[in-house]
């Protein structure tokens, strides 16, 4: 069975190539950025075009048409950099975590696709929009319970030091 958005899965490697090239098109990447839902998005020219390249890549047809393609295929229009860090380590580092727990907590309890693509574009920012793209993607795909075991132990919580 084929697990799109693993370690070691070529779907993953034609996403960094077509986010890569979104580089040198930014028109269909402020398209891609102005959407504030996954239908907007997956109206675009350009959610398409990804969607053909990972399918071209390994990406099943039923994969194709779920909803977490397109919040994940807008997400990577927001990334502007590369990170190493998993994504609750890049959300938490530095002395202030630039992510909030509250925020955080927030992001954690999100019910719905939509409302966790609204939250995570609303927190990109927050770090310089450099994020590790490949387990943003894995994340986002596979969100659930265990995603969201995994996140808070990798979040670094700020610890009140005793007097």
């Amino acid at each position: 069975m084929n697990r799109p958005f693993t370690r070691q899965d070529p779907v993953t490697d034609a996403l960094l190539y077509w986010w890569r090239r979104l580089e040198q098109n930014r028109g269909e990447r402020a398209e891609l950025r102005r959407c504030a839902n996954l239908l907007q998005v997956m109206q675009t020219e350009a959610f398409h075009a990804a969607r053909l390249r990972l399918m071209a890549a390994g990406l099943s047809e039923a994969d194709s048409r779920k909803p977490r393609l397109p919040a994940i295929v807008a997400l990577a229009a927001h990334v502007k950099g590369l990170s190493d860090q998993s994504v609750p380590e890049t959300f938490s580092s530095g002395d202030r975590p630039a992510v909030s727990p509250q925020r955080f907590r927030q992001i954690l309890e999100t019910a719905s696709d939509d409302e966790l693509f609204a939250r995570l574009r609303r927190v990109l920012p927050l770090v310089d929009s450099a994020i590790n793209l490949r387990a943003l993607a894995a994340d986002v795909w596979h969100w659930g319970d265990n995603v969201r075991k995994r996140w808070v132990y990798d979040y670094r919580w700020p610890v009140k030091q005793s007097a």
